[in-house]
């Protein structure tokens, strides 16, 4: 793709970050950081004043002669009329249980991944705001690899939706595409991160970062 041909998309899509809901993500990933370092304030304190732990002795072994004599008043275990009683009293699980179950774990793990895309994306535009492209193509491997589960467990976004998990996409879209080639980062609303002045090598070494791949400067 042609340097002139990169930056006409990146500016056309700067102006339209507001269409794909990025400045939401952006705000996401700002109060992420916020709270962060709040949790850690917080919890430093706590952790100052946490009471010592009690320590236990061990207890000196018994005599032979009383081990013998606790061993003779232990009760006769119950009868197996009286424990089968028991276990019939025990509910069985039931398929609701269980789709319920599968229900939480899927929310459970849709929370975690929003928070973690958030985190990465924070951090490659950390990267980025420091010119630093190798960085940026780190934690952009990273944001890939975290849509591509996303996209896997939930294809249109709707589970993530129906619960408001973090980073969720807006009604009537789907989660972020990726971005693992340079024609694919010029669409992205990701390129809406690199730094103004930033040209095709800047945005070719980062991809090249991604993949894991050193990128020569001289064209070699």
């Amino acid at each position: 793709m042609r340097p002139d041909r990169l930056t006409s998309q990146r500016q056309r899509l700067r102006r339209q970050a507001d269409a794909f809901e990025f400045n939401a993500l952006i705000q996401g990933v700002s109060t992420l950081e916020e709270s962060e370092e709040t949790a850690a304030a917080e919890e430093a304190p706590a952790i100052e004043n946490f009471p010592p732990a009690a320590v236990v002795l061990p207890e000196t072994a018994a005599p032979a002669e009383q081990q013998i004599h606790a061993k003779q008043e232990i009760p006769a275990e119950p009868e197996s009329s009286a424990a089968a009683d028991l276990i019939s009293e025990v509910p069985t699980i039931t398929s609701p249980v269980h789709r319920e179950t599968r229900e939480e774990r899927l929310h459970t793990a849709l929370e975690a991944l929003g928070i973690r895309l958030l985190q990465e994306v924070g951090r490659m535009r950390a990267a980025l705001r420091a010119y630093d492209a190798q960085e940026a193509g780190f934690y952009l491997a990273h944001v890939n690899q975290l849509l591509e589960l996303l996209h896997s467990v939930d294809p249109d976004g709707d589970v993530a939706r129906h619960y408001q998990t973090t980073a969720c996409p807006p009604e009537g879209r789907t989660w972020f595409p990726t971005a693992w080639s340079l024609a694919e980062l010029a669409e992205s609303p990701f390129s809406a991160l690199l730094p103004p002045d930033a040209d095709d090598e800047f945005a070719r070494e980062m991809i090249y970062a991604a993949w894991g791949v050193e990128f020569s400067h001289n064209g070699t």
